[in-house]
């Protein structure tokens, strides 16, 4: 089986470099403009970016194999409309995590307003940027162009609700400063398929370091090893 995984704002296929699990292939997929696609200048619209994500998603997977997503933040927004896309290439499931339900994110991201030190330091508080490294001028100059083209990518993102079912699974950090709990139950009108839902205890990264979360999950479409 292979797991495709798509990254969060500001991140790259390395955030999953560490992610094994015995009978399954993890495939990190890059955004243009970082990582294995550093070469390619950055993309700011929802679509584009989608479009060159599906031309890597259709030479990774083969006919008859078995395949599902995972997407965390803005890369939950990916798996979602690539696998809605890609219904005809039969993929098993989708995992989500640190996400709202999809039809909350219908325009700009408002983490976007202020000066680069400032989105440093909304983004800071999320806990994805190291502190020594929120007020570095060098960082500061390479990150914020990604983090900002990035979070536009976010505000571009318009639902569209697919037309056949496929296993949703929602993964949230309980101590996740993105979402909104009082939400939650909006996740129900925006699938064919009931989703379910999991909490995690800790922060909106807090599913990067536990991939056994996953691999749970994916013992319901394939016989695989333990983790490690």
């Amino acid at each position: 089986m292979k797991l495709l995984c798509f990254h969060c704002a500001g991140g790259s296929s390395s955030m999953f470099k560490r992610w094994k699990m015995n009978g399954v292939e993890v495939i990190s997929i890059d955004l243009p403009g970082r990582g294995k696609k550093g070469n390619l200048p950055l993309v700011d619209n929802f679509n584009e970016a989608t479009e060159s994500l599906i031309a890597q998603v259709e030479e990774t997977i083969q006919d008859g194999e078995p395949w599902g997503v995972f997407g965390h933040s803005m890369g939950a927004l990916f798996a979602y409309e690539i696998t809605r896309r890609l219904m005809d290439h039969d993929p098993l499931f989708r995992v989500l995590s640190g996400v709202n339900p999809l039809q909350e994110y219908n325009g700009t991201v408002q983490i976007t307003t202020g000066d680069n030190h400032t989105l440093m330091e909304k983004m800071g508080a999320l806990g994805g940027i190291p502190d020594h490294l929120q007020k570095h001028p060098m960082f500061i100059k390479w990150f914020a162009p990604i983090l900002r083209a990035d979070l536009s990518l976010v505000g571009t993102f318009t639902l569209n609700k697919e037309s056949l079912p496929l296993p949703t699974y929602v993964i949230n950090g309980t101590e996740d400063r993105i979402i909104d709990i009082e939400k939650i139950h909006l996740w129900k009108e925006c699938m064919d398929l009931p989703v379910t839902i999991k909490a995690i205890k800790g922060d909106h990264f807090q599913i990067l370091k536990h991939p056994e979360v996953i691999h749970s999950l994916l013992l319901k479409y394939v016989q695989v090893g333990a983790i490690y």
